[in-house]
């Protein structure tokens, strides 16, 4: 897996994104394309309010919550975890393989997976990126149906 292919992951997901929530205002936006682009890191609340012209982090968060979008942590989660799945699926890596590739502990990576789908990787790569797409989407309050996957 070279540079390019992680490139290519992340314009698929940020395309991804833009059609699943068209109506995410500039600011929103650009807070999640911003994680895209860095593969889910994207820095404290405090630094990204203050780039974003915000008083604080806290008006980060309330204008994260307008915009339907979890919480910065939380979205980061989601943004790791998706920007991983798409990357694994042509090249059939390893978690592994993607922690180092980003300069991740494994283990921590394992546990974010855990934490944020509530399955193991095993399972999310299994189920896929559209169902990850998809629970996201459930969590933004995008999607009111949630399909349980098949345990």
């Amino acid at each position: 897996m070279d540079a390019r292919q992680v490139s290519q992951a992340d314009v698929a997901l940020g395309r991804a994104l833009r059609r699943a929530l068209p109506m995410l205002p500039f600011r929103a936006r650009a807070v999640l394309d911003g994680m895209v682009l860095g593969a889910g890191s994207i820095g404290s609340a405090s630094r990204v309010a203050t780039r974003l012209g915000l008083r604080n982090r806290f008006a980060l968060a309330h204008l994260m919550h307008r915009a339907g979008l979890p919480a910065l942590r939380e979205l980061t989660g989601w943004v790791s975890v998706l920007t991983w799945t798409i990357e694994a699926e042509p090249a059939c890596a390893s978690l592994l393989q993607l922690a180092i590739l980003h300069h991740r502990t494994p283990a921590v990576c394992y546990r974010l997976v855990k934490r944020v789908t509530g399955l193991s990787w095993r399972r999310v790569r299994t189920l896929g990126t559209g169902w990850v797409v998809h629970e996201f989407l459930v969590r933004c309050g995008q999607i009111s149906s949630r399909p349980s996957p098949i345990h």
